[in-house]
């Protein structure tokens, strides 16, 4: 199920009115829902954090009986840790949460809940994953080192690779090839059948 359209048009919406809200050092206990998102129509926000400050998060918005509810650090309360640095992407497919922490280098697979059920450590010899697209049981995942790197979309198990370009940056799938922007010279195409 394709939610994307509808969940970046959800999500930036909501990072339009975040500049409205207010903000204080000492919260209170996080009003989490039962373990059922879809049915409280659960909204999650990716903040990116700042780089060095191990700050990124995942934060959750939802309504239970009217009364909007935000929890600001929802990927911290829910996994006991903190995320990292400078998360850049996060896609829905298949009941299935992707998220890339590029300044720390990995990407995660997360519940409906936000519950982290896998993760691909990128090394530190590449450069660092920027977007994703998830198509066909793979997660392809586009890195500054001018690399695309092919994930197993249940287990994140590293699958093949293919060096493309400098610091690739936009990733989608359409008709069997893969449409890459790379940031100094333009969109590349790959067939991925390439990425062996």
């Amino acid at each position: 199920m394709k939610t994307r359209s509808f969940l970046m048009t959800t999500l930036c919406a909501l990072m339009m009115g975040a500049g409205f809200t207010s903000c204080a050092d000492d919260f209170d206990e996080p009003n989490i829902p039962d373990p059922d998102p879809l049915a409280k129509n659960l909204t999650y926000i990716l903040n990116e954090g700042l780089w060095g400050a191990n700050n990124a998060n995942i934060s959750s918005f939802f309504e239970i009986d009217g009364t909007p509810n935000l929890t600001a650090n929802y990927y911290e309360v829910i996994n006991g840790q903190k995320m990292g640095d400078l998360a850049n992407a996060m896609i829905e497919e298949d009941d299935n949460i992707y998220v890339i922490v590029g300044g720390s280098k990995y990407v995660a697979r997360l519940d409906l809940n936000c519950v982290e059920q896998a993760r691909y450590a990128f090394p530190e010899s590449e450069g660092e994953p920027r977007c994703m697209d998830v198509e066909d049981g793979y997660v392809y995942v586009t890195q500054h080192g001018g690399q695309v790197s092919k994930l197993d979309a249940i287990t994140l198990e590293l699958v093949a690779t293919f060096k493309g370009g400098d610091n690739l940056e936009g990733i989608v799938e359409k008709n069997g090839k893969l449409y890459v922007a790379n940031a100094w010279k333009g969109i590349q195409d790959f067939n991925k059948e390439l990425l062996v």
